[in-house]
């Protein structure tokens, strides 16, 4: 049977910051665009244009920054988060499964984003740590779940009661 927990949401400060980049942005490029035109059919082509276009994009981002979940079952763990997803077996997960302060990681603080989500208040998807470790992270705040794996990754989640998720992990192994 699988359990799935729902990871921290993300900050209100990376959700402005979100809106201000994916949808005023836009909307002020049109802004001067309409300002400038010499006519008023342009302004309404390039009106509609934008539109079209942010609608569908609009609705995968909330949808992406809605997707925020870990589901654990017999095999694997699965983490979701934003537009990334990734699975571990669980036999491959370390016994080292802890809840740390983010600037107390052993191998050193996430260094640089290798394909990823990086906003202030939020992190999601595949980043660097300084030792030049890779990590899948969805991160929201400073107190976080750290998994090791042996593989060539390790995962570290944001959680309102990462407790449970330990727990789980552990109890089946």
């Amino acid at each position: 049977m699988s359990e799935v927990f729902i990871l921290s949401p993300p900050s209100l400060k990376a959700a402005i910051t979100f809106f201000i980049l994916a949808f005023l942005t836009p909307v002020g490029v049109l802004g001067i665009a309409v300002a400038f035109s010499k006519t008023s059919t342009s302004a309404g082509i390039l009106t509609t244009i934008l539109i079209i276009a942010l609608l569908p994009f609009a609705l995968i981002s909330w949808t992406a920054f809605s997707r925020r979940q870990i589901e654990i079952n017999a095999n694997e763990i699965v983490v979701k988060t934003a537009f990334y997803t990734t699975r571990v077996n669980r036999h491959d997960i370390g016994a080292d499964i802890r809840t740390i302060q983010l600037k107390n990681l052993q191998a050193g603080s996430i260094s640089s984003r290798t394909n990823g989500i990086g906003l202030p208040g939020y992190q999601a998807g595949w980043f660097e740590l300084k030792n030049g470790r890779s990590v899948f992270v969805s991160i929201t705040e400073e107190n976080i779940l750290y998994i090791p794996t042996n593989k060539n990754f390790d995962i570290i989640l944001s959680l309102p009661n990462p407790n449970e998720v330990i727990s789980r992990l552990k109890k089946d192994k």
